[in-house]
């Protein structure tokens, strides 16, 4: 039985319908909405409609706006993901005679996502309170290697997507109407105070609608009892084995009140973990209750190889950092 964690309902088809730009916070969203869209439609033909997730959204409104010559988004670039990565990998790279580092490419990894969520969580006061504040020594490394961070970004005159948004978000606070469109917020439920002071700003000359749409659980209990009857614990185990197989009687228990579950199980090795985690499924379910473990394992990282496609742009872009290193 096919999964959806999205209800394409008449409310959403007639802001589609009306022209609407459909934000939504991911890219499978976007995809779920346009794949329902494309299900619907009554000819071989249709025009693709303006659904797409916020980050591209801000990318191409920051082109849009370069091309108009308005600053700051004329006077920088945004980096793309690896572009971003190899700068924060440069910068630990450097400073590893003092800080030297088992693995810097995770660490690169993990200073990239927790520079992020300082834009995407802290206002500009907290921001310049914690850079102030040496007080921590492993945060002392970190704005060293952030630090080193701005100074190649000012370099290449890029910026991260992150650091990008907060200056759109001044931009648009004076000057707001350089948005024109109708935008409708679809299932962002708890967005980080950055993206909120974007809608605000979206507000001010546009019509904002903001939609949720999501699949109600499939257990029998109410959202409201589910929140009240299952709530979160923590267990510690002895070895891995005696937590796979604690996985599996927890997954057990799920499909014996309800057989359609959908289970998701977070681990930080899982292709490590799946063949254990598959035989213990075999052992104690039916097979036709085993799901397909490959198809189902997510992983997300910037440490891999550069692109293979785009090759003369990957290039170009090492050559601009090595100019400037």
């Amino acid at each position: 039985m096919a999964i959806r964690r999205f209800e394409y309902t008449e409310d959403l088809s007639y802001m589609i319908q009306a022209g609407y730009t459909i934000l939504t916070p991911t890219n499978r969203i976007s995809t779920a909405i346009l794949d329902s869209l494309a299900e619907e439609a009554t000819s071989k033909t249709w025009l693709k409609r303006n659904v797409i997730p916020i980050d591209l959204w801000i990318k191409k409104k920051w082109r849009d706006l370069a091309h108009q010559g308005i600053s700051p988004c004329c006077d920088y670039e945004i980096l793309e993901g690896f572009e971003e990565q190899t700068l924060w990998s440069l910068c630990i790279e450097s400073a590893s005679e003092n800080h030297p580092l088992i693995n810097p490419q995770e660490t690169a990894f993990l200073v990239s996502r927790a520079h992020q969520e300082l834009n995407s969580f802290s206002s500009p006061t907290e921001l310049k309170n914690i850079i102030a504040s040496r007080k921590n020594r492993n945060f002392t490394f970190f704005l060293k290697w952030h630090e080193d961070f701005l100074q190649r970004t000012e370099a290449i005159k890029a910026l991260p997507l992150s650091t990008a948004l907060l200056k759109l978000i001044k931009l648009l606070e004076k000057t707001p109407e350089h948005i024109t469109e109708n935008i409708a917020l679809v299932n962002f439920y708890d967005p980080p105070p950055s993206y909120k002071a974007l809608f605000l700003c979206l507000q001010v000359t546009n019509t904002v609608e903001n939609y949720v749409s999501s699949i109600p659980p499939l257990s029998k209990v109410t959202p409201e009892k589910y929140a009240t009857t299952n709530s979160l614990r923590i267990e510690e185990f002895n070895s891995g084995k005696d937590e796979i197989y604690e996985c599996v009687r927890w997954a057990q228990e799920i499909i014996k009140e309800n057989p359609n579950a959908h289970i998701g199980i977070i681990t930080p090795n899982p292709q490590g973990v799946a063949p254990d985690l598959q035989r213990e499924f075999l052992r104690r379910l039916r097979r036709e209750s085993i799901p397909a473990f490959d198809a189902n394992i997510n992983t997300n990282s910037y440490t891999g190889a550069f692109k293979s496609d785009g090759v003369v742009y990957t290039i170009l872009f090492t050559l601009r950092i090595l100019e400037n290193d």
